[in-house]
């Protein structure tokens, strides 16, 4: 009996397997060998369904309908993007564009490559900060000022301005699929030779310093056309904790929240979407140069990224109104799982009157530290009152990368998780809210993605 017992068990075991063919064999492939290892800093998110949305449909006043989604699997960041790693980003900034306009002078800055002809910044030549050359000293007179009221260097930030190259995936793509339908339609002749327009951003630095966005219409001829430049002062705003307070003896905020190395571990605010993108950016720039193999880019999360992401993944409770267990805002001590705005209006109950230091809470199941509370956080998805009714239940977010002309009010980004101020009713993983894209707030930051290529 035992003998012909176990072939019968191996049969079944095969017909139930969920990667067995209908034949009852497993298919003829291998998994990979590559796995990419998790990047500093941040934790993996595996890929899973949740019901995203509010599960009553409604969180004072805000509806957004709730739906089953799948996500795909990502790393994120551990906590908020905070000063200190924001300062890597204007460093490199101010670094970058020093050396471009010595090379104005001293060509070695950013000689040419002797087969492409292209140039390239030198960061090995060290930039002669004693030099007596009069025209050297004129350039670091357009970079540095003196404070008349505490007597010291300070950088001229209007000049911190980063440079890149980006394209709009999906116009790209869906510009590219129409003309395709366009060309294969028989019905009509068509001029495979006639340019077709698109119309786009750029940027440009006039002659008093300024960044100006314009609108241009380029004609499409290669796939590279469709990349834009934007132009991104990268310095925070830090007269945002004056503009977003008032009547608040915020002075010290202004002067030393980002500059003084005191506040160094608290998250960078003070920086729009665009900032952030532009972050991004560079991040994702910096990180290839040093890496072997095609690596996804660094990005903003999604909407339904962050929510899932916050509720734990695949780990977490599909119905939690926090990140952590219960709808308790206080342990059995009485100590506070997050930093908001206590019911008695005491700022300080929670340890902190402003923001806190990165990691100063506990984090949920996946290691995530503050992702309700501290700052709100700057997410990808567009801002629509429909919210996801108009998503689609796998990797869902609308994506809307809004051109110089296109009105004000279509420029609206959804942050998510609540921030310092707000009391504990909108530091809970549901509740949607939304700033402009140029905004910069006191109380509003970001953290960074990546997805995870493959199997993990």
């Amino acid at each position: 009996m035992m003998k012909s017992f176990f072939p019968l068990l191996l049969i079944t075991i095969a017909l139930s397997s969920c990667n067995t063919n209908q034949q009852g064999q497993l298919p003829n492939v291998t998994s990979s060998q590559f796995r990419e290892a998790v990047p500093r800093g941040m934790v993996a998110v595996e890929r899973g369904a949740f019901r995203m949305g509010t599960p009553n449909d409604t969180v004072w006043g805000s509806v957004n309908d709730s739906m089953t989604v799948s996500i795909e699997s990502f790393w994120m960041d551990e906590t908020e993007v905070t000063n200190y790693m924001y300062k890597f980003f204007v460093n490199w900034v101010k670094d970058s564009v020093m050396r471009e306009r010595l090379a104005e002078i001293d060509p070695s800055f950013k000689p040419a490559d002797k087969i492409t002809g292209d140039s390239a910044i030198n960061w090995r030549k060290p930039i002669p900060f004693k030099s007596k050359d009069p025209n050297i000293q004129a350039i670091f007179k357009q970079f540095y000022f003196t404070d008349p009221m505490q007597g010291k260097r300070i950088t001229n930030s209007n000049i911190l301005n980063y440079q890149y190259d980006w394209i709009d995936l999906e116009k790209a793509n869906n510009r590219k699929y129409s003309l395709n339908r366009t060309i294969l339609n028989t019905d009509f002749q068509q001029d495979p030779e006639a340019d077709v327009f698109m119309a786009m951003d750029s940027s440009y630095v006039n002659s008093k310093g300024r960044i100006v966005n314009i609108q241009i219409k380029r004609p499409i001829r290669s796939y590279k056309d469709y990349y834009t430049k934007s132009i991104v002062n990268v310095y925070p705003d830090t007269s945002c904790w004056k503009a977003d307070f008032v009547a608040e003896k915020n002075d010290i905020y202004v002067s030393m929240y980002f500059s003084s190395p005191a506040y160094q571990n608290y998250p960078v605010v003070g920086v729009s979407w665009e900032q952030a993108n532009a972050f991004c950016q560079w991040r994702t720039k910096t990180f290839k140069i040093n890496s072997r193999f095609e690596t996804a880019p660094y990005r903003l999360p999604t909407e339904a990224e962050w929510e899932y992401a916050a509720k734990g993944g695949r780990k977490g409770d599909v119905n939690k109104k926090y990140p952590w267990r219960g709808d308790e805002i206080t342990d059995k001590k009485g100590c506070y799982f997050a930093n908001f705005k206590p019911r008695k209006g005491d700022f300080t109950d929670d340890g902190y009157l402003i923001t806190s230091p990165a990691g100063s809470f506990l984090p949920n199941e996946l290691g995530l530290f503050d992702i309700v509370g501290n700052v709100a956080e700057w997410t990808s998805t567009a801002y629509f009152p429909s919210g996801n009714k108009i998503m689609s239940t796998m990797n869902p977010s609308t994506e809307f990368n809004a051109l110089v002309n296109t009105p004000y009010q279509l420029k609206k980004k959804v942050i998510r998780g609540g921030s310092f101020k707000d009391v504990y009713n909108f530091v809970n993983v549901d509740l949607r809210e939304w700033k402009y894209q140029n905004e910069k707030v006191a109380f509003v930051g970001f953290r960074c993605v990546r997805n995870i290529p493959g199997e993990q």
